[in-house]
């Protein structure tokens, strides 16, 4: 296929994703999209079996050229190498749960005000992470509620043109989705497509929820010194709603049998809370200080 001829881009970023990108392969293959793609994998150093599996899909594997690590440079790279007229991002661990997956999360572009970014519903694999689960049923709800989360580049369809106007930040080490939607002009659509569905879950060990409020941390250190930017998933709230907000994770928790879950929140709200101060003073240092009250 010629390249001229290519109307999306899949853009998968892996690293040691060998368990998890064969069946995220076979399930775009599957597709009924009728249009012409390709997939590029944008790998950052796998030492597995990513890079042959890869290549026996045929997709086009590119190891990055830069370090450290960003996500928002693995992204930018990633469009400078698509040959695509829309740009779709999918993490190598978000698995299509059918085959409109691709078809959905395209059809906001055709549209009567057509969209210049579009993001798509994420579901829990049930069992593995009861925490995430249960945000992700809030940050990317049913079609009859508005989602909590304003982007997430995870399960995501960009223009190309808009990405090459408006490209990820590729100094922020965590959250440059949500700064990229929030630095969008006004006038540029992002629509949620909640029929556009992929499966997409983390281990509920420990070890990530500590890398992962870390990660927040430095974001919101980032977001306030460098943008001026209050980061939402960051913000405490008042003690009611912090309290509410404990309470609904817990009560999930029974109502689905994650027992083990319960039992064990008192820690991950330690760990929440240790990791998160972590990551905001790490930032503070590296960044600038912060507004009163963050840390």
């Amino acid at each position: 296929m010629a390249p001229e001829e290519i109307e999306v881009s899949i853009i998968i970023r892996t690293k040691n994703e060998e368990k998890q990108l064969g069946p995220v392969l076979e399930k775009i293959a599957s597709q009924d999209y009728r249009g012409s793609y390709e997939i590029i994998i944008v790998d950052s150093g796998s030492t597995d079996k990513t890079a042959q599996i890869a290549s026996d899909s045929g997709a086009r594997f590119h190891r990055l050229d830069k370090e450290p690590f960003s996500y928002g440079y693995a992204l930018n790279y990633g469009q400078r190498l698509a040959y695509g007229r829309i740009i779709v991002f999918l993490s190598a661990h978000c698995i299509p749960e059918d085959s409109t997956w691709l078809r959905n999360l395209i059809a906001p572009f055709t549209g009567g005000k057509p969209a210049g970014a579009v993001y798509g519903k994420q579901l829990p694999v049930k069992g593995v992470n009861p925490a995430e689960e249960f945000e992700l049923g809030i940050f990317f709800p049913t079609p009859d509620r508005p989602p909590k989360a304003v982007f997430s580049n995870a399960n995501c369809a960009i223009t190309k043109t808009i990405l090459q106007a408006y490209p990820f930040n590729e100094e922020i080490v965590y959250g440059e989705d949500f700064l990229w939607r929030k630095k969008l002009p006004a006038g540029i659509g992002v629509i949620y497509a909640p029929d556009a569905r992929v499966y997409h879950s983390h281990p509920g060990s420990l070890r990530f929820w500590a890398t992962h409020h870390a990660g927040v941390g430095m974001a919101t250190a980032y977001l306030q010194k460098k943008e001026g930017i209050d980061n939402f998933y960051g913000r405490k709230g008042n003690l009611i709603k912090q309290v509410f907000s404990r309470l609904s994770f817990m009560l999930f928790f029974l109502n689905h049998g994650y027992f083990k879950a319960f039992f064990t929140f008192p820690a991950l709200e330690i760990i929440r809370s240790v990791y998160y101060l972590r990551g905001l003073k790490a930032g503070a240092k590296k960044y600038g200080g912060l507004k009163t009250g963050q840390a």
